[in-house]
């Protein structure tokens, strides 16, 4: 008989042959009926079979990066959105060449109807698909495992992370319960035995590895939030000590083993993108200046590799003088100090642009951790010692944070998630981000603020953050 899984894993791969195929038509059509015959001269159908393949890597590339395919865990606006961006991008990359190897412009028209041929397809097929998998495939049922000795705020904040996870994959997933873990005894198994999905949020790694060998041995699927430790061995090196191996950790970490080039690829994009943005830039600095004749940009301190402080450079979004008392005040769902302007560049992320000048100049990279206030990284690091580690690196415009984060995640989950891109970045991985940030700005979640609670307790934790606990979420 076949399981939820394995009926979730074929009906994805099915529907994911099937837009391949009306998209890879689409686009075939259009290239042969057109493109072709002004690309090649000569040799016409090898041209057209290795065209249409490099289509077809491109595509599938673009739809491994944007989780494409993943009509599972995705809305169907969001799935819809991203094949729009894997086509695109494919698309456009097929139009330049063709122009490259014509050498001469080439009407984009026909390429424009079959990108507005293939939109359409993408939207048909992601509400057909997430119907499809929502009639024919029920949530699992699942055990929360929390740690029992903790305070009464962390016990929250587990629940908050329940009710997170069943509000964005409770087709996935149905919580049934939320299971305090005091000692892993028979007890705790029997609970476990019950249900097929096991959480496990933040347990001690004495109770945690308990509970993993059961899971593996009895065939449950374990979901896990990992700590720091955990992230960090994923930058070990695998050393064989005559018989024994052993994981090696570089101490001087990535301050000398930033991939070669890193440095390049940052003037690279930055001209590039001062090219294309430049016309956006100044109309929004004469926006600015027009809505209340205050100043265009926004200066403030923030730290980057190495503790070094330098000031990062922003569109200003806010009333000159919003935080005229010297302390900061971070931006809160609605806040009434946002300007007209404002809220469209930080919902369209214009405010960031200026920060291109930041990376010519060094002090910032294109992808890399969020360079924070000097005052948040004092905050954050006496509550949580290892948020100092990203500051190995230099900090970046955008970063895996940013992309998978939110703008009022924790403080702590940013750490987690700032440390996955620092101890695998490469080459590969910034261009992946970078690409990814395209899809980011039109989510408006991620520019979510804190409500008014979070910044109040961000507020009061700056004034008495001598006596917060190590691992206080904010």
């Amino acid at each position: 008989m076949m399981t939820t899984q394995e009926e979730n894993r074929n009906i994805t791969h099915l529907a994911s042959i099937i837009i391949t195929v009306l998209m890879e038509a689409a686009f075939v059509a259009v290239w042969l009926l057109y493109y072709n015959n002004i690309a090649f001269r000569t040799h016409r159908e090898l041209g057209a079979v290795g065209t249409i393949l490099v289509w077809l890597i491109l595509y599938l590339k673009f739809c491994q990066t944007y989780r494409a395919f993943k009509i599972a865990s995705s809305s169907i606006g969001e799935t819809a959105f991203t094949q729009f961006l894997s086509i695109g991008f494919a698309n456009l990359i097929l139009y330049i060449g063709a122009c490259l190897i014509a050498r001469r412009y080439v009407n984009v028209l026909p390429g424009a109807a079959a990108v507005i041929v293939q939109i359409l397809l993408g939207f048909i097929w992601a509400t057909k698909a997430k119907q499809y998998f929502l009639n024919h495939v029920s949530p699992k049922d699942c055990i929360l495992l929390y740690d029992g000795d903790v305070s009464d705020k962390e016990r929250i904040i587990g629940r908050a992370f329940a009710d997170k996870l069943e509000s964005h994959y409770g087709h996935l997933f149905n919580i049934v319960q939320n299971y305090p873990v005091y000692d892993v005894d028979d007890i705790t198994f029997a609970e476990i035995s019950k249900y097929p999905v096991i959480f496990i949020y933040e347990l001690p790694l004495e109770k945690r590895s308990k509970i993993t060998h059961y899971c593996v041995d009895s065939s449950k699927r374990v979901y896990i939030t990992p700590t720091v430790e955990d992230i960090i061995a994923r930058g070990y090196d695998v050393k064989h000590f005559i018989d024994t191996p052993l994981f090696a950790y570089n101490g001087s970490f990535k301050v000398n083993q930033t991939y070669l080039g890193k440095r390049t690829l940052d003037i690279f994009f930055s001209l590039f993108a001062l090219v294309i943005a430049s016309p956006i830039m100044l109309i929004t600095a004469i926006a600015i200046k027009m809505e209340d004749g205050g100043d265009v940009f926004f200066r403030q301190k923030r730290a980057t590799q190495g503790d070094k402080v330098f000031d990062v450079l922003k569109f200003r979004s806010m009333l000159m003088d919003a935080e005229k008392d010297g302390k900061p005040h971070p931006c809160v769902a609605g806040d009434s100090r946002i300007t007209k302007v404002g809220k469209f560049i930080r919902a369209t992320r214009i405010d960031e642009l200026p920060q291109i000048f930041n990376i010519l100049s060094g002090n910032m990279s294109w992808v890399g951790p969020r360079v924070e206030r000097i005052e948040h990284v004092d905050l954050f690091t006496k509550e949580i010692p290892e948020f100092s580690y990203r500051l190995r690196v230099k900090g970046g415009l955008t970063g895996y944070a940013q992309i998978y984060g939110k703008y009022n995640t924790s403080a702590h989950d940013k750490l987690l998630l700032d440390l996955l891109y620092i101890e695998q970045q490469s080459f590969l991985m910034d261009l992946r981000i970078i690409f990814l940030t395209i899809k980011t700005v039109f989510t408006p979640e991620a520019t979510e603020g804190f409500d008014e609670e979070k910044s109040k307790a961000i507020n009061q934790q700056s004034k008495d953050v001598a006596n917060c606990p190590s691992q206080v979420k904010l």
